[in-house]
This record gives structure tokens, C-alpha cells and sequence, in this order.
């Protein structure tokens, strides 16, 4: 008898027809198990059928894995487009103020662009600003708690929330997220020297929150350290404009 091999087809189909040819061929050699000529066949049909399983294997996984490569692409084709359209219409919303100096009349821009990329954080950075300075506090605490989840350690976003809480007369509240702001400068001083660049502003925002949360012997502590170790004049100027003063009065200042 002569048995020749099927060939192994390319794609899934091939791989089908392969296998089932030999699934047909068990049920021969199940009868015919005791010839012992067959024997050898049989070893070489078990040892193809392997082959052709693992095969087709290999062939789906590269088919999934070439479907999820492509699905990836298509994100993030769509991920680029969206941040250039939120740049753009971030671009026109501060040319808007520019030209204006009214940040009522750029937010509708700032609005469309974090709808089309809600984790654009220039958008919602100056979103977040404009509508502090607009007065439209419940929309401003949004926008601060959306920038918080996505970036968690900037002290800045904390501080603004203070300020939206202690407008609305929370000092509860606008503690907790000044101290919370206390808290992201630690974090940030802990691995820095003190010749890094930033390092002299992170200090002063974790003074400006001390005293902002009502620890104002604390924050004035560190501002007289700043203003006695610091050659820059104009920093020494903003620093002795918040020492020993108390927080209302420097809120006040800020209006």
C-alpha cells in the first residue's frame, strides 16, 4: 500500500484538511494495530499529526498577535490625531486671552479640547486656571480632581483646590488639600540636593502651604532659612512678600 504524506497548506484551512486526513487514518491502524508493517507508518503519521497541531498553533498565535499589533496601531494613530487637535485648540484658546485677557471667552475651546483628549494636561491645566479666575468654582474642582488623578504629585493642583475651598468657606476642607500639597513637596525634596535648580521654589511652595493651612510658624520658618540663603533678588522679594504675615492677609494679596 502506499500512503503518501499530505501536504501542509498554507493557512488555517490547510492546517484542517491536514488534520482531518489523519484523524481518518487513525481508525486504519486502530484495526490494523497487530500487522507489524503498518507500525512504522503509524510512527510517522503520529509524529505529522504532531507537527501539523503545533503548527497551527503557532500559526493562530501569530494571527492574534498580528490582530492585537494592528489594534494597538489604530489606538494609537487615533491617540496622535487626538492630541493634535487638543494642542491646536488649546493654541487658539490662549491666543483668544491673549487678545482679550477675558478666560470666559477661551474656555469653550478648552472645553472641546479636553472632550477630544480628556488627559491632555495643557488643556486642563489652563482650563483649571481660567475658571478659578472666572469665579466658576464647581467646575474649577472638577477639573482640579481630574488633573490630580491623572498626575498625583504635583503640590500645584492641591494648592488650587485649597484656594477653590477656602472661597467657598471650607477651611476644613482647603486645609486637607494644603497639607496635601505639604506632603507632594516632601516627596519631591526627598532625593533632591540642594543645588537642583527647582529645589528653592519646592521649598517655598511647602512653606506657602504651611502657611496657607494655618501653620504659619512653621512656613516662616522655612522662608527666613530661604530669604538668608538666597543671592537671587527677585526670589528674596517674593519670599519676604509672604514672611510674617498671616494667611488671610496674603490671600488677600493674591486677589
Amino acid at each position: 500500500m502506499n500512503i503518501s504524506f499530505t501536504t501542509l497548506n498554507p493557512g488555517i484551512e490547510g492546517f484542517s484538511r491536514s488534520l482531518n486526513s489523519l484523524h481518518n487514518l487513525d481508525g486504519i491502524f486502530k484495526l490494523e494495530d497487530n500487522i507489524k508493517d503498518y507500525r512504522g507508518y503509524k510512527e510517522k503519521f503520529i509524529k505529522k499529526k504532531r507537527q501539523l497541531t503545533s503548527g497551527l498553533q503557532q500559526y493562530l498565535s501569530t494571527m492574534k498577535l498580528t490582530g492585537l499589533l494592528f489594534f494597538l496601531g489604530l489606538i494609537s494613530c487615533k491617540s496622535q490625531e487626538s492630541y493634535s487637535q487638543a494642542k491646536t485648540l488649546t493654541d487658539s484658546a490662549n491666543a483668544i486671552f491673549k487678545t482679550t485677557l477675558d478666560p470666559l471667552k477661551a474656555l469653550p475651546l478648552l472645553n472641546q479640547a479636553t472632550l477630544i483628549d480628556s488627559n491632555y494636561l495643557p488643556a486642563l491645566v489652563t482650563k483649571f486656571n481660567f475658571e478659578m479666575a472666572s469665579g466658576l468654582l464647581d467646575e474649577a474642582l472638577l477639573t482640579g480632581k481630574r488633573l490630580i488623578r491623572i498626575k498625583p504629585g504635583v503640590s500645584e493642583y492641591y494648592t488650587g483646590i485649597g484656594f477653590i475651598f477656602e472661597k467657598k468657606n471650607d477651611t476644613i476642607s482647603s486645609k486637607r488639600y494644603f497639607l496635601y500639597a505639604v506632603a507632594c513637596c516632601d516627596k519631591e525634596l526627598e532625593n533632591m540636593t540642594k543645588t537642583h535648580k527647582d529645589y528653592h521654589w519646592i521649598l517655598f511652595g511647602k512653606a506657602s502651604n504651611l502657611i496657607f493651612a494655618g501653620e504659619e510658624r512653621r512656613g516662616n520658618d522655612i522662608l527666613k532659612e530661604l530669604y538668608y540663603s538666597n543671592s537671587d533678588e527677585s526670589f528674596k522679594e517674593l519670599v519676604k512678600s509672604f514672611m510674617n504675615k498671616p494667611k488671610q492677609k496674603i490671600l488677600e494679596e493674591m486677589k
